[in-house]
């Protein structure tokens, strides 16, 4: 979607936000249909509560972050979840050995847990070296 478009998509989101007008006000306000403008606002509030809890995961203390919401393989969240390891204070409990004691936890389990704890702000596979 185009930017103007989307500046305009949130402004017509704000307006109905702050003016508490009907959906079929809204739309013969700005010139849509009241179904339009009903679309519009529900996607930019979908888009405002996605980025609210991005931001308040990436603001949370590391121990903290749940580990259903770590930019680690599914299997490896699965396996830690399986084990009752619902947040990184959780996972930090653990030693090396019992994590590889863990079903479904393996040495490449171990290597990607490691590396997002080595640096908890980059995205799986965003500059990692390959030799």
């Amino acid at each position: 979607m185009p930017r103007a478009q989307t500046d305009r998509n949130r402004q017509i989101a704000e307006r109905r936000q702050a003016t508490g007008l009907s959906y079929r006000a809204l739309g013969a306000q700005v010139g849509i249909t009241m179904q339009r403008a009903h679309e519009i606002v529900t996607r930019e509030q979908a888009r405002a509560l996605r980025t609210r809890a991005i931001l308040e995961e990436a603001t949370r203390p590391l121990a903290a972050r749940r580990v259903a919401r770590l930019p680690l393989p599914a299997a490896v969240r699965q396996a830690l979840e399986a084990a009752g390891i619902q947040t990184v204070g959780d996972l930090l409990t653990y030693d090396r050995d019992e994590l590889l004691g863990l079903d479904g936890f393996g040495r490449a389990a171990l290597a990607e847990v490691s590396q997002y704890l080595a640096n908890p702000g980059r995205r799986r596979g965003a500059g990692v070296a390959t030799s």
